[in-house]
């Protein structure tokens, strides 16, 4: 695990968890919030329109990520390019979810199979958007996967952390010790 702030302690007051597509960022992030006893701002549910499978126009969703991020506690999940500025210049603290492409995959398997297995009304999905969509996480995750790591990568290198606790978990049980031990 890789920590970095200035008191050696990371504030953990405003928080986005960013990492690339299946790496668990809205799973850890729900969990985070509910430890820290903080709003979760769920970038997904914002930017796509209930119901319609249409996302909001980016004029709205800037709109609605600034007014939902101008508290003083909160967790952010997501890595929309939109408000990513916004985002990282507000938070006191990045949590990277910087898992292999094995781990990555294989959780994303999972749960393309659970949600194939849900009853119809439940967020059930189809298996040709599961597997055939061109924005489906089977082909999302290796298609995006070494781009969006080198961008991270290359990002915290030029000081996009600079002021801020970046802390970086390379597995899922560096995660669940942080998670722990804000649960003590």
């Amino acid at each position: 695990m890789s920590e970095t702030s200035k008191s050696g302690t990371p504030d953990l007051s405003r928080v986005v968890v960013i990492g690339v597509s299946g790496a668990g960022k809205s799973t850890i992030s729900e969990r985070l919030a509910e430890a820290l006893d903080v709003p979760r701002i769920h970038i997904d549910s914002i930017y796509w329109a209930p119901g319609s499978g249409r996302h909001i126009t980016d004029a709205e969703f800037v709109s609605k990520i600034d007014e939902a991020t101008r508290g003083e506690r909160w967790i952010v999940d997501g890595n929309y390019i939109q408000v990513r500025e916004m985002i990282w210049q507000r938070a006191t603290a990045i949590l990277w979810l910087n898992y292999s492409f094995l781990r990555v995959y294989k959780q994303v398997m999972v749960r393309t199979f659970r949600l194939l297995r849900r009853p119809s009304g439940t967020g059930r999905i189809s298996i040709r958007k599961a597997f055939f969509h061109k924005h489906s996480p089977w082909w999302l995750v290796p298609a995006t996967f070494r781009k969006r790591r080198r961008e991270y990568r290359e990002r915290f290198e030029r000081g996009a952390a600079d002021g801020r606790s970046h802390i970086e978990h390379r597995t899922p049980a560096e995660t669940s010790r942080l998670l722990e031990s804000l649960s003590a």
